[in-house]
């Protein structure tokens, strides 16, 4: 099935860490107003020459008629992210899917706990939000290479939720390690934790997970080019190395 398109216009765009670009989109037609999404959704965007490139809604869901999206720069970029980089400004418009959304929020939970490395952070942004607003317990542990390298770093030390946000900056391999064992395995219930980074953190977080939740509470999601599919639904049976967590 041929997914449908909408046509939208960079209304602003901003540098969000070292190598991260930020761009707010509303709908081309000012008569128009893009759908409203629900935190964890993300939209296909039709970058030039049949590339497409799948990346999170990341603002307030609440926030109506506007997307935004935030990019790393990859620097060993196929092509998506380079010309992004370089090509899409304030003014320009391009053509994105309507939201999609594998990485919903239960609404039974009690307890979320949302766990990020690098870019991964920005699904958990717009569920940070949501949760604020429907008064969920909740916290955000956020895994970067530096401050620097943090996107959205400020916001989230700025924002109504800030005491709910843990920053983990510059750890070596076994200090994450035991980072996300203290956040994992010191829990006394069963919150629902979801999280998104590097496969390889993903995997970790992930094994650490399922030696003290159930299945239906572990939920996590990594993105790939369009042809495949973007929801991670397996675990991985390969043992990972945090080496590259952060990279």
């Amino acid at each position: 099935m041929t997914q449908s398109t909408m046509s939208v216009r960079v209304i602003s765009r901003q540098d969000e860490a070292s190598d991260v670009v930020s761009w707010r989109l509303v709908a081309e037609e000012t008569s128009l107003s893009l759908p409203r999404f629900e935190a964890g959704a993300h939209v296909d965007v039709y970058i030039c020459d049949g590339l497409i490139r799948k990346y999170s809604l990341c603002n307030d869901p609440g926030e109506e008629g506007v997307y935004e999206i935030a990019v790393k720069r990859d620097p060993v970029s196929r092509g998506g992210s380079a010309r992004l980089h370089a090509n899409l400004h304030v003014g320009n418009s391009i053509k994105i899917s309507q939201p999609l959304n594998h990485f919903s929020i239960d609404e039974t939970a009690e307890r979320v706990i949302l766990i990020a490395a690098g870019i991964g952070v920005t699904p958990l942004l717009a569920m940070c939000h949501s949760l604020h607003q429907s008064s969920k317990i909740f916290e955000l542990h956020y895994f970067a290479r530096s401050p620097g390298a943090a996107a959205y770093a400020a916001r989230l030390k700025n924002c109504n939720f800030s005491s709910q946000v843990h920053f983990y900056f510059g750890l070596n391999p076994s200090a994450t390690l035991l980072a996300l064992q203290d956040i994992l395995l010191a829990t006394s219930d069963t919150p629902h934790v979801y999280f998104c980074g590097p496969a390889p953190f993903m995997a970790s977080v992930k094994l650490l997970a399922s030696q003290c939740l159930p299945p239906s509470h572990i939920h996590y999601e990594y993105f790939s080019p369009a042809s495949t599919n973007p929801c991670l639904t397996t675990s991985h049976s390969k043992s990972f190395s945090l080496v590259q967590v952060l990279r």
